[in-house]
């Protein structure tokens, strides 16, 4: 039915009524007519699930002598406020109170049971009711269901609830409870549900829990502060279902006891428990859902035949120990939906036999340290992987040294949305494939060797949202149809070797974040650049764009972040800049940028870090604004800026030309002077040696030729700079081992710019290693414009 409007006051005339239920797929609102009050005999009122109008319970309900039920529960949009009246607790009929999904506040009374002796059931879950739950409630001798979930009590579990005898449903989770779980409450023989997670409980679980209540179905502990071990009674729960214990302090190993519990369903750990996972428990037929992350669990999983023939579905063992190999058997447990096992110490192969999980839907095996030796996979990606369920929606195989290529079979997996295969060794291109999974909205192999061009195919993936292909050796042109994935939101393509970008690439309008850093690109940056309205962070930093910064980009209102540093961009700063009223860290370094640093920037209220080093701007530095929280590494290596309060003070037109009339002097006199005695030592030289032929430089050492090399190379020679690879430092800057993909190995010296002097300690020590030959001096195999030499280590 769907009943719209308001509840008559007629209905109030019904005076032989003894139900009025009005409940579930109605639509009726407004207030609960008061004439209802003349309803004497009427024994159940059920007006839940509506959309009657906030406010209190009438006070009037207390008025109903011979009710048995009262349902006000999931008042949809209007919910119930206030307290309860505690007319209703004097109702000596009721048997069942229904009031879950309001906003009711206040206690509930201390003697609510002392009127109400045929009391069976009280559900107020999801309120805002306080203070401590009554001991009182004891002397509801008759009820088999408490259920106070999801309020804000508090105190401590009263020990009396042990004295009600017919109790069923214990739901008191979701509140503010502390102390110990009483031990008394293991007299409850009846009890099939206990449900006490989401509180702050202390203490070790009872072990009369285990051992009296034998009609328990399903126990829940979850988030609270329990210590102590799992009891090893707990294999005397026969009928139970399900067993939650994630989120304690617990320790100690899974007992083997839990594989006597025939009829579990759903099973999860997350504490410190330690030793290997029970084998029994892989004998367990109706075993639905398994979730044992997050522990130090080690040893193997069972890789016998037998075992696995479970109704498993959902299987999580991720961060833990488990080591060995993942047993071909997992196949048996057919129903797989998902299969998390990353992070642990596994070793070995891929099994094929995943490829027959045909209802797999998620699989995440990253971070697994597989070893591939004596492997006749040689650690590929089995081609069975095309075999997996169609279904399957999300495939993370992350930081597993898997090597080979991307089976083709990839594209079989047409529900996928999720492939991450990010931090192996994976090599070859890009299979077109992958252009088959239509459904794709996010796509990460980072930090492989994968090469050659982008597949144009992957323009026409229609929900393709994320594309994530950094640190590889992805080359040519950024595909020209780009343009056309309009649901892209995220671009990261940094350390490749691409080299072009498409004006396409400019008309994404909903684009969030772009990074092109650490590639070859080249050209310039067109007026197109400021259509990426949504953009909010850019990096084409350590390119070969030129040209000048266009105006347009102070039409970037949202963005961010953005660095155009280590490029060759010519021109001025764009007074625009100062509209980008966002922007929180711009970085222009290490270009050949010319003119002034723009006083409209002053008025960028969010920025935070700016930064136009070695440039060769002119003129004085902004001082308003964020300017007065920047130090004088931002801008060094300009030598004609200035600033009385970051550089050297900003001359006048008389103090320059007086300054430059005494500069005059003291250059030309030593200089006159030094022609002088250099002209009397030439000719004391002719004299000395006569006619004899002195070789030129150029005939005493033969021209260098130095290596290309790329950034990118020498990053990954040294491991992204990291402090193994450090051989040592000194003042201006560090020097690395660099073991490079030819088998070279050589040591780089990285300056460090921001240290004054470095820079002229960079060029004094190329110009003295280019002049100089001796059998103890390191040869010169390259350098790079920023601070970088490569010399051979032989």
């Amino acid at each position: 039915m769907d009943i719209l409007g308001t509840i008559p006051p007629q209905l109030g005339n019904l005076s032989f009524l003894i139900s009025l239920d009005v409940v579930r797929n109605n639509r009726l609102h407004g207030d609960l007519p008061q004439e209802l009050s003349h309803l004497h005999r009427l024994k159940v009122m059920d007006v839940g699930y509506n959309n009657f109008r906030t406010g209190e319970i009438p006070m009037w309900f207390g008025v109903f002598s011979e009710l048995q039920m009262l349902i006000l529960d999931n008042n949809i949009k209007n919910q119930l406020t206030g307290s309860i009246p505690f007319s209703i607790f004097n109702i000596s009929t009721l048997e069942t109170l229904l009031l879950t999904d309001n906003k009711l506040s206040g206690s509930l009374p201390v003697d609510m049971c002392q009127s109400l002796p045929k009391f069976k059931k009280i559900v107020v879950i999801s309120n805002k009711l306080s203070g401590p739950i009554p001991a009182g409630l004891s002397n509801c001798t008759e009820l088999y269901e408490l259920s106070l979930s999801y309020n804000s009590f508090s105190g401590s579990i009263p020990p009396e609830i042990a004295n009600m005898e017919r109790l069923e449903f214990l739901n008191l989770g979701g509140n503010n409870l502390r102390g110990t779980i009483p031990v008394k409450i293991g007299n409850l023989r009846n009890l099939q549900q206990l449900q006490l997670e989401n509180n702050q409980i202390v203490g070790s679980m009872p072990h009369t829990i285990f051992v009296n209540m034998s009609s328990l179905r399903l126990l829940n502990f979850n988030t609270n502060n329990l210590t102590g071990v799992i009891p090893r009674e707990i294999g005397n729960l026969q009928k139970l279902e399900i067993h939650y214990l994630q989120y304690n302090k617990l320790s100690g190993s899974i007992p083997s006891s839990l594989g006597d519990l025939r009829h579990l369903e759903e099973l999860t750990f997350s504490n410190n428990v330690t030793g290997a996972i029970p084998r029994e428990l892989f004998n367990i037929s109706t075993l639905v859902t398994m979730l044992l992350d997050n522990n130090n669990l080690s040893g193997s999983l069972p890789s016998a035949p037998g075992y696995w023939k479970t109704n498993l579905e959902h299987l999580d063992l991720t961060q833990n120990n488990i080591g060995g190999v993942i047993p071909i058997s997992i196949s048996n447990s057919s129903n797989l939906k998902e299969l998390y096992l990353g992070e642990n110490k596994f070793s070995g192969q891929i099994p094929n036999s995943l490829g027959d999980l045909s209802q797999l839907e998620r699989l995440y095996l990253s971070m697994i340290d597989i070893e591939f030796t004596d492997n006749p996979l040689n650690g590929v990606l089995p081609g069975s992987i095309g075999n997996l369920s169609s279904t399957i929606e999300i495939f993370y195989l992350a930081l597993s040294q898997i090597t080979g290529q991307i089976p083709l079979g990839i594209g079989n997996l047409s529900n996928l949305n999720t492939l991450s295969l990010f931090g192996n060794d994976l090599t070859g291109s890009v299979p077109r494939t992958l252009c088959d999974l239509q459904k794709l909205q996010g796509l990460s192999l980072d930090q492989n060797r994968l090469s050659g061009p982008l597949p144009e195919c992957l323009c026409k993936l229609p929900e393709l949202g994320v594309v994530s292909l950094t640190y590889n050796q992805f080359s040519g042109p950024i595909p020209s149809c780009i343009g056309d994935v309009t649901s892209l939101r995220n671009l990261y393509l940094k350390s490749n070797r691409f080299t072009n970008v498409p004006l396409s690439l400019w008309s994404l309008k909903d684009l969030l974040e772009l990074d092109l850093s650490n590639n070859t690109l080249v050209g310039s940056l067109p007026p197109d650049f400021g259509n990426l309205n949504a953009i909010t962070s850019i990096d084409l930093s350590r390119n070969l764009l030129s040209g000048s910064i266009p105006s347009t980009v102070g039409d970037l209102q949202q963005l961010l972040y953005l660095s155009l540093a280590y490029n060759e961009l010519q021109g001025s700063i764009p007074e625009s800049l100062g509209n980008m009223i966002s922007l929180e860290s711009a970085n222009l370094s290490n270009n050949i940028l010319s003119g002034v640093i723009p006083k409209s920037l002053e008025k960028l209220k969010y920025l935070e870090n700016f930064n136009v080093s070695f440039n060769r701007l002119e003129g004085e530095i902004p001082f308003k604004g964020p300017f007065l929280n920047f130090t004088s590494q931002s801008f060094m290596g300009n030598e004609e800026l200035c600033s009385d309060l970051l550089l050297h003070p900003c001359m006048t037109m008389s103090s320059h030309h007086s300054r430059r009339s005494k500069l005059l002097l003291i250059i030309l006199v030593p200089f006159g002077a030094s022609v002088m005695v250099l002209g009397t030592i030439i000719v004391f030289m002719f004299r000395r040696h006569g006619n004899k032929n002195v070789p030129t430089q150029a005939e005493s050492f033969p021209a260098i030729t130095l290596a290309r090399i790329s950034y990118i190379e020498i990053e990954r020679a040294t491991q992204g700079f990291d402090q193994c690879k450090l051989i040592g430092s000194g003042g201006f800057g560090s020097v690395y081992k660099g073991v490079f993909a030819s088998g070279m190995t050589l040591a780089i010296k990285v300056f460090n710019i921001q240290v004054e002097g470095a820079l002229k300690s960079f060029d004094a020590e190329c110009e003295a290693l280019r002049n100089l030959r001796h059998r103890n001096l390191t040869k010169v195999i390259s350098t790079w414009r920023n601070g970088y030499i490569l010399m051979s280590t032989s």
